[in-house]
């Protein structure tokens, strides 16, 4: 009876270690390959094909430094809004496969980037919430800053709260391309003027002569 007993117990450690050791490897895998549902009727959440191209197209990393103050010292009413906006930036990490990191930094909790964000030219903005019995005015911290591969940079000084998160992709793709794009340099075509069109050193000689 005892041997029965402890062979169940045996049975039930093994069953336990064997999920426990499934559990582990679908987290792992999940943490590696998250895969984002836009369940939205609109597709709201789901970036367009031409931004897919932008990223596609990236031979450098990108880091974008993000500014921010946190959720808990925004107004109620921004919070949903930063939401859109945090949803889309990890989007463009899921899809940009390694090419674009994002770095969260807070002004306000740390003076050093504070320092450095004014350094850069961005500022806070000062905006009123309305909570459910007062008009209160919070400091709120929304830059960007977009670097690509270390060499090229655009600066978003503040970027606007907005009510869809496709407005967040209308301000951003376009940035992005910007910076991918190769500078050719120019060239130019010295055009020699003709013994009959070669300009007088003392002007035009048939200036002022009557016709």
């Amino acid at each position: 009876m005892n041997q029965d007993r402890g062979g169940y117990a045996l049975e039930i450690v093994l069953r336990v270690a064997l999920l426990v050791a499934v559990l582990g490897q679908v987290v792992f895998l999940a943490s590696r390959y998250r895969k984002r549902i836009d369940v939205t009727h609109d597709r709201l959440y789901t970036l367009t094909d031409s931004t897919r191209r932008v990223i596609a197209d990236l031979k450098k990393q990108l880091v974008i430094e993000a500014y921010f103050s946190k959720d808990d010292q925004l107004g109620a009413a921004f919070r949903e809004n930063r939401l859109m906006l945090d949803n889309f930036l990890d989007e463009l990490v899921q899809v940009g496969d390694g090419k674009i990191k994002i770095e969260k930094l807070d002004p306000q909790d740390d003076l050093d980037i504070k320092q450095q964000a004014e350094r850069i030219g961005i500022k806070p903005a000062q905006l009123q919430d309305v909570g459910d019995s007062s008009l209160s005015v919070k400091v709120v911290w929304q830059g960007l800053r977009l670097l690509y591969g270390g060499e090229r940079q655009e600066i978003i000084p503040l970027l606007r709260f907005e009510p869809f998160p496709t407005a967040y992709e209308t301000e951003l793709t376009p940035k992005i391309k910007a910076l991918t794009v190769e500078h050719k340099p120019k060239i130019g075509f010295l055009a020699y003027a003709t013994e009959a069109e070669a300009p007088s050193p003392f002007g035009n000689p048939n200036s002022g002569r009557p016709h």
